[in-house]
């Protein structure tokens, strides 16, 4: 696989608006979070993985020069979508 598909693969998986409300939920609110491990340990661990990727994966996009400082914002997910 080339370097240039693999950053347009990471770019549509951080693109996705489901991979981005964990991310979200992961970095912005650690409250909503620790509330949802009380209801569902699993659910929470499975979205601290999910958001550790984007970080990763939106500071690997950054590092290689592709902008994508619009989908760190934690406005980009309105709450009625996390609710």
């Amino acid at each position: 696989m080339s370097d240039g598909t693999s950053l347009a693969l990471l770019l549509e998986l951080v693109s996705n608006p489901l991979m981005m409300i964990n991310f979200i939920l992961y970095k912005y609110n650690r409250e909503d979070l620790t509330e949802i491990a009380k209801d569902d340990p699993n659910l929470a661990e499975w979205i601290e993985d999910l958001g550790r990727t984007a970080e990763a994966a939106l500071k690997h996009l950054s590092k290689h020069g592709i902008p994508v400082d619009h989908l760190r914002q934690p406005d980009l997910v309105s709450s009625e979508l996390l609710n």
